[in-house]
C-alpha cells in the first residue's frame, strides 16, 4: 500500500513531473518536467506551433502515469530511459542544439524585425521546410538494420507463395 496522500499526488500531478517527484521518482519526474517546460518554451518563445500538440500529450501522460504508479498498477515499460545519461554520452548534440537555438533567436529577434512581413513569413516557412526535408533524408539514408535468418522460425521465402497457391514448405505439397 502506498503511504503517500492520494489527494496530494493528484494535486502535484497537475504539473507534469511533480507527481512523480512527490512519489519518489525523481529522475522521471525531472525529465517530464524539463520536457514539458522545454516544449512550452519553444512553442511560446519561438512561436513554433508545430510542437504545440505535444503539450497535452506530455501533460496527460504524466498525469495518468503518476496515477498508475500511485495505485501500483503494473506498467509495461520496455526500458527506463534516462535523458541525462543519454545527453552525457552525446555532448555534441547539446552543442548543436545551442547553436541552432541561438541562430533562431538572432533571426527571430534581430533580423526578422528589419524585414517586411511577407519576407519574414517566407523565410520562416522555408527554414522549417528545409529542416523537415533534411530530417527526412537523414532518416532515410541512415543505417539499415541487419536482417538475420533464424532457422528455428522456418520463415518461407517468397517463392513458396505463387499465384494464390499455398505450398507446405515441409513436404513441398500444395495445401
Amino acid at each position: 500500500m502506498n503511504r503517500r496522500n492520494k489527494f496530494l499526488t493528484l494535486v502535484f500531478s497537475l504539473f507534469p513531473g511533480a507527481g512523480h517527484m512527490y512519489m519518489g521518482y525523481l529522475t522521471q519526474g525531472t525529465q517530464l518536467m524539463l520536457l514539458f517546460l522545454l516544449v512550452c518554451f519553444v512553442v511560446v518563445d519561438f512561436r513554433f506551433m508545430l510542437l504545440g500538440f505535444l503539450i497535452p500529450v506530455i501533460w496527460f501522460y504524466s498525469l495518468f502515469d503518476a496515477y498508475n504508479r500511485y495505485e501500483g498498477t503494473e506498467i509495461e515499460e520496455i526500458t527506463t530511459f534516462n535523458i541525462f545519461e543519454w545527453l552525457q554520452l552525446r555532448p555534441k548534440w547539446i552543442g548543436w542544439a545551442l547553436i541552432i537555438t541561438g541562430s533562431f533567436m538572432v533571426l527571430d529577434r534581430v533580423l526578422f524585425p528589419l524585414l517586411p512581413y511577407q519576407w519574414r513569413d517566407f523565410i520562416q516557412t522555408g527554414i522549417v521546410a528545409v529542416i523537415l526535408i533534411w530530417g527526412g533524408i537523414t532518416l532515410l539514408m541512415g543505417t539499415k538494420p541487419e536482417i538475420t535468418y533464424h532457422p528455428e522460425l522456418q520463415i518461407p521465402d517468397q517463392s513458396t507463395f505463387c499465384q494464390g497457391e499455398v505450398i507446405d514448405t515441409d513436404n513441398n505439397e500444395e495445401v
